[in-house]
């Protein structure tokens, strides 16, 4: 399965060279490459993680829409939406097929508003969040799909969209609220000194964050705060996660003046960008919170590393080209692959 992934991951290069055309050929082609590779993934397995599991068991308890009651703890939208698909029938990989098909066609879409380069931008969002998000995690990439989608709102000053998308992705996943109070910063002009100024309040404060919750989860019995900080701890402060991360942080600073002039959408997706990494930091030590809220808003990664190709002059965009292909590969190695179960 390990080599199936490289294979098909692989294929998706040959399609940014297909040429656009008012059709969007492209985008189709892309969409059906995506369904082929769920529906080997999730037909040919038995389990793609942990998360896999537990939807499995909460979709098996919950009842057609007839008899429709909560069950557990999971949101109201994601139960509803279960209830409708056993209504007519289907099974947990039909509706993770469906379901992750719809999110994955929207996120491809939402790409391909915001960059030309769309298709190298998904080759960078694959390995990261497909395997472990669209695959295990399941629910939470309705607010994945979300924050893309909102680059251009946010851009156009489309602020009751906003709102209603976060809301109605909240009703899935209940980290889509995260997304609204920080509207107006992801609206402000953005600015490198600000930016540095950001991450490195983010980093004291993780620490005092940490320290205080380790405390109440030490002094009381509040599940809550013991969830969040089940794992803590466990990240190093100089591991190659936080290293990459900083690397990424310093590469965006280093190509931003160019890529601002040049990409329409830069400002957000930088906001954006800087948001992710501040938050990382905040929760470093607890990575349960570093994972979820993180992941939600360093979607736009992608974007920010495809920015090279509006640095380099077209005589010279090869190499850029070339640093997007080995930096995708390079996320593949090193994340790995959830330990599927044939």
């Amino acid at each position: 399965m390990q080599y199936l992934f490289y294979f098909l991951y692989a294929g998706i290069l040959p399609l940014s060279l297909i040429k656009r055309d008012r059709n969007a050929r492209e985008l189709y082609i892309v969409s059906a490459w995506i369904f082929i590779v769920f529906s080997i993934f999730l037909f040919s397995t038995n389990t793609t993680g942990t998360d896999y599991l537990n939807y499995k068991y909460i979709f098996n308890s919950i009842p057609i829409i007839t008899s429709f009651s909560m069950k557990g703890h999971t949101e109201l939208g994601f139960q509803l939406l279960i209830s409708i698909v056993k209504t007519f029938g289907l099974g947990y990989t039909q509706f993770l097929f469906i379901f992750q098909s719809i999110l994955a066609f929207l996120i491809i879409k939402s790409y391909k508003q915001v960059t030309p380069y769309w298709i190298l931008a998904l080759w960078l969002y694959f390995p990261k969040y497909v395997m472990q998000g669209h695959l295990n995690q399941i629910r939470i990439v309705v607010v994945y799909a979300t924050m893309i989608f909102a680059i251009p709102l946010i851009k156009n000053n489309k602020l009751f969209l906003y709102i209603r998308n976060a809301i109605v992705s909240a009703f899935f996943h209940i980290s889509g609220v995260i997304i609204i109070p920080v509207y107006l910063y992801f609206k402000s002009k953005s600015d490198r000194k600000i930016s540095i100024l950001l991450v490195l309040i983010s980093m004291v404060l993780g620490q005092l964050i940490f320290i205080v919750l380790f405390r109440i989860a030490s002094s009381y019995s509040i599940r809550g705060a013991k969830y969040i900080l089940d794992g803590a701890g466990e990240t190093s402060s100089f591991s190659l996660t936080v290293i990459r991360r900083m690397i990424l942080f310093c590469y965006g600073l280093l190509i931003y003046p160019y890529a601002k002039r040049n990409q329409p959408y830069f400002n957000v997706i930088w906001n954006i960008f800087v948001a992710s990494v501040c938050f990382y930091f905040m929760f470093m030590k607890m990575p349960i919170l570093a994972e979820r809220i993180g992941a939600i808003f360093s979607v736009v990664e992608p974007l920010i590393i495809i920015s090279v190709i509006y640095v380099l002059k077209p005589e010279s965009r090869i190499w850029g080209y070339l640093f997007i292909l080995f930096y995708g590969l390079s996320d593949v190695i090193l994340r790995g692959l959830l330990p599927y179960s044939l």
